[in-house]
C-alpha cells in the first residue's frame, strides 16, 4: 500500500511538472532549471560587484562524508538574456495577450546545457556567454554540518554568514583566495551559549558590524564584529547579548531598516516579539500574530511600521504596528505552511513567500481593491487566493526551502526539497504597469518591432494549461519524465 502511495505522488509530482514545463514559456522571460546532488537548505543572490556576474550563494545538506563534504558553493550566471522567445506555432491561441509578446517560430525554447559543474541544466530566455557554463561555481567553502540559513550582508558586501546545525555562526569573507579547499576555515566563528539547530539568521541594514541568530531552544543571540574589523583577528567572538527569548523554538527574526537596534522575532509562542537591544533583555512590545506557530517574518524596506509574518497557519499577515488590532492584508494561496517571506528590495508594494506545498507567491499589495475581470480560479488557479496574489511560481516538485530576490527587477532563486535549484524571471507583463511600458511603434516599424509590448497585455496572475500537438506533447513528458524521475531519484537516495 505504500509502495502504491509513493508510485502516485511521483506520477503526480511528474504530471504537474509536465504542466508548468509546458506552460513556463508563455509565464516566464526567463528560467534555469538545476538538479543538484543534495538538496540545499538555503539560497541567496550576493550583493553586486562591479566586474563580477551575478552571483548566488547555495548551502547545502549532505551526508558529510569525504566524498560529499557539507559547503557553501558560490556559483556565477555567466549568460545574456534574449531579446524574444522561440515558441511553437502550436503555443498560439489568438492574437494578442502573452502569446502576442513572443516571436512565432517552430523551435522550442527549452535548450539544454550538458556537462557543467552542476551536471546537465535546462533553460530558455537567456544564452550562456562565450565557452562558459551557464552556471559555474566560483567558489566552494567547506563547512562542518549542513548549512540551515545563509545571509550576504549589504553593507560589507562580499561577508557572507552561515547557520550551522550547531547553533554556530560562521562568516565568511569572499574575497579572500587562500582559503584551504578541503579544509572548514572560516575567517571568524560566532559563538552562542548553547548549541542548538536553528534557522534565524540576519545581518542589520543599518550598522554592518551587527549579526543577529535564533535557535529551536528558544535563544536569541547578537553580535558586534566591529566596523572595518580585520575578522582573522577576532579568532573566536561570544555573544555581546544573549536571551532565552521564548519558550520553543525561536524561528526567525528581522531587523529594522529604520532603527538599527531595533528586531523582530517569532516563534512557537504565535507572537511576534519587538526587541529593542538598547533598552533591556525583555521584548519591548509583543503581540498575537497567529493562533498556531509562527516560522517566518521580516520588516519592509520602505515603510517602517510594516511587518510580514506567516507560519503553520499557511496565512502571510501584513501588519502595521501602530494599528494591531487586525492586519492590513490577510494574503491566501497557500496549501502548507510558509517557510520564509521577505519584502521586494525594489518595489515598497510587493513581497514574496514560499511554502512546503511547493509555491512560491509575488504578492502586489496594491491589487487588492482591483475587482478580476475574470472568477478567481481562471485568472490565477487558485479558487481561494486573496486578490493581491500577482505571480505563483510552481516549478518544484517539493516543498521549497527558501527563495531570494535578485537585484533585477523580479530576478528570482529558489531551493527545494526535490534537489533542484531555480533561477526564474516573470513575463514583464505580468508586473510592468501601463506608465512603465514602452512606446506604440510606428506605423512604418518592422513586424518585429510591432510584436505588442508588455504594456498591451492584460494584467494576469497565472496562464493556465495550453494545448499542444500530440507530438509535441509526447516530446515534452519524455525530456520532463526523465528530468523529474532523475531527481526524484537523488531525493529518495538523501532520504
Amino acid at each position: 500500500m505504500a509502495d502504491a502511495d509513493n508510485l502516485e505522488t511521483t506520477s503526480g509530482a511528474v504530471d504537474d511538472y509536465i504542466t508548468w514545463r509546458t506552460n513556463a514559456p508563455l509565464l516566464y522571460d526567463l528560467v534555469v532549471h538545476v538538479d543538484l546532488d543534495w538538496p540545499a537548505l538555503s539560497v541567496c543572490w550576493l550583493p553586486d560587484v562591479p566586474e563580477e556576474g551575478a552571483r548566488l550563494a547555495i548551502g547545502t545538506q549532505t551526508d558529510g562524508s569525504v566524498d560529499n563534504p557539507h559547503e557553501v558553493i558560490v556559483a556565477e550566471l555567466n549568460c545574456s538574456v534574449d531579446e524574444e522567445l522561440l515558441i511553437p506555432h502550436s503555443k498560439f491561441q489568438g492574437e494578442g495577450g502573452i502569446a502576442g509578446l513572443v516571436a512565432a517560430n517552430d523551435t522550442a525554447p527549452w535548450r539544454t546545457q550538458t556537462e557543467t559543474e552542476f551536471g546537465s541544466l535546462s533553460f530558455f530566455g537567456c544564452t550562456p556567454s562565450g565557452a562558459c557554463n551557464l552556471l559555474r561555481p566560483v567558489t566552494r567553502l567547506r563547512t562542518p554540518t549542513e548549512v540551515n540559513k545563509m545571509a550576504a550582508s549589504t553593507l560589507r558586501k562580499r561577508l557572507l554568514a552561515t547557520k550551522m546545525a550547531t547553533g554556530s555562526v560562521l562568516l565568511f569573507d569572499l574575497t579572500r583566495e587562500d582559503r584551504p579547499v578541503d579544509e572548514v576555515a572560516p575567517d571568524l566563528s560566532l559563538f552562542s551559549t548553547c548549541e542548538s539547530d536553528g534557522f534565524a539568521l540576519e545581518w542589520s541594514p543599518m550598522r554592518e558590524s551587527l549579526i543577529a541568530s535564533g535557535d529551536n531552544d528558544g535563544r536569541l543571540s547578537v553580535w558586534d564584529i566591529g566596523a572595518g574589523t580585520d575578522l582573522e583577528s577576532l579568532g573566536g567572538l561570544k555573544p555581546m547579548q544573549d536571551y532565552e527569548a521564548l519558550k520553543g523554538a525561536l524561528c526567525d527574526l528581522s531587523f529594522s531598516f529604520f532603527d538599527a537596534e531595533i528586531l523582530c522575532t517569532v516563534g512557537d509562542d504565535h507572537n511576534c516579539n519587538l526587541w529593542d537591544l538598547r533598552v533591556s533583555s525583555k521584548p519591548q512590545s509583543s503581540f498575537s500574530a497567529s493562533n498556531d506557530e509562527l516560522f517566518t517574518c521580516a520588516f519592509s524596506p520602505h515603510e517602517r511600521h510594516l511587518i510580514a509574518s506567516s507560519g503553520k497557519d499557511r496565512q502571510v499577515n501584513i501588519w502595521d504596528l501602530r494599528q494591531l488590532s487586525e492586519p492590513l492584508h490577510a494574503l491566501k494561496g497557500h496549501d502548507d505552511s510558509v517557510v520564509v517571506v521577505r519584502w521586494a528590495p525594489f518595489r515598497a508594494e510587493c513581497l514574496a513567500s514560499c511554502s512546503a506545498d511547493s509555491r512560491c507567491i509575488i504578492w502586489d499589495l496594491e491589487r487588492k481593491e482591483q475587482a478580476p475581470e475574470e472568477p478567481e480560479d481562471v485568472q490565477n488557479g487558485l479558487p481561494d487566493a486573496s486578490p493581491e496574489l500577482l505571480f505563483c511560481h510552481r516549478g518544484h516538485a517539493g516543498g521549497i526551502s527558501d527563495f531570494s530576490f535578485g537585484a533585477d527587477d523580479f530576478l528570482m532563486c529558489s531551493v527545494a526539497e526535490d534537489n533542484t535549484l531555480q533561477i526564474w524571471q516573470p513575463n514583464s507583463c505580468i508586473y510592468l504597469s501601463d506608465s512603465e511600458g514602452e512606446d506604440e511603434p510606428s506605423a512604418s516599424a518592422s513586424p518585429e518591432e510591432q510584436l505588442p509590448k508588455a504594456s498591451d497585455a492584460p494584467e494576469v496572475a497565472v496562464v493556465v494549461s495550453l494545448p499542444t500537438t500530440s507530438a509535441e506533447n509526447a516530446i515534452l513528458q519524455e525530456d520532463a519524465r526523465s528530468e523529474q524521475e532523475v531527481s526524484l531519484a537523488k531525493r529518495a537516495r538523501t532520504e
